[in-house]
C-alpha cells in the first residue's frame, strides 16, 4: 500500500547567500508535485533543451547541458561547476529515482535554469536536513550537498512515493 504525505519543499541558497538571492522562475512559486508543471512551465517558458533521460544517455545530457552553458556566456569554471551540480542530481534521479527522469533547460532573466524531474519514491526528511559535508572515506551521499556548494541556487520539492523535482539555477555574467 502506498502512503502519500505532504510535499516537502527546501529552499537552499548557495552559501553566504540570503535566501532572497536565488529567485524562482514562474514568480517564485514551488509548486508541490501533485501539479502538473511540466504543462505550466512548458506554456510561459522556451526550453533551450528538454530530455527523457536514464544512465545511457547521462552523456548526452552533460554534452547539451556544456553547449548551453557556453552559448550562455558562463567561463570554463561555471560550466564546470553547472554541469558537475547537474550532473549529480540526474545521476541521483538514476540510481535513487526509478531509473529515469527529465531534463528542462531554459534562460530566464539573467540565469540558466534546469529542472530534473524522476517518478521515484522521493527523498527522506533525513537526506534533505543534511547540510553537513559527510565524514571523510564514506562512499556516496555527497551529490545534492556537492551541488549546493557550487550552483546558485538548488531547490527540492520532493513527495513521497511520487518523485522529485530539483530546480538549479546559475547566473549569467551580464553583458555590458
Amino acid at each position: 500500500m502506498r502512503h502519500q504525505v505532504a510535499a516537502r519543499q527546501i529552499r537552499f541558497a548557495r552559501s553566504g547567500s540570503s535566501a532572497n538571492d536565488a529567485k524562482l522562475p514562474l514568480g517564485g512559486r514551488v509548486r508541490n508535485l501533485s501539479h502538473d508543471t511540466d504543462n505550466a512551465l512548458s506554456t510561459s517558458i522556451r526550453f533551450l533543451f528538454t530530455f527523457p533521460f536514464d544512465r545511457r544517455s547521462l552523456g548526452i545530457v552533460r554534452r547539451e547541458l556544456v553547449r548551453h552553458a557556453r552559448a550562455g556566456g558562463l567561463d570554463e569554471v561555471a560550466v564546470f561547476n553547472f554541469v558537475l551540480a547537474v550532473n549529480e542530481i540526474t545521476t541521483n534521479a538514476v540510481r535513487h529515482g526509478g531509473g529515469r527522469g527529465r531534463i528542462q533547460l531554459w534562460r530566464e532573466g539573467s540565469a540558466l535554469w534546469c529542472q530534473v524531474k524522476d517518478e521515484g519514491p522521493g527523498i527522506t526528511s533525513e537526506r534533505l536536513d543534511e547540510t553537513l559535508r559527510r565524514k571523510a572515506g564514506h562512499i556516496g551521499g555527497h551529490g545534492i550537498w556537492l551541488a549546493r556548494q557550487i550552483c546558485g541556487g538548488l531547490h527540492i520539492d520532493t513527495t513521497h512515493g511520487a518523485g522529485t523535482r530539483v530546480l538549479i539555477s546559475c547566473e549569467l555574467p551580464t553583458t555590458s
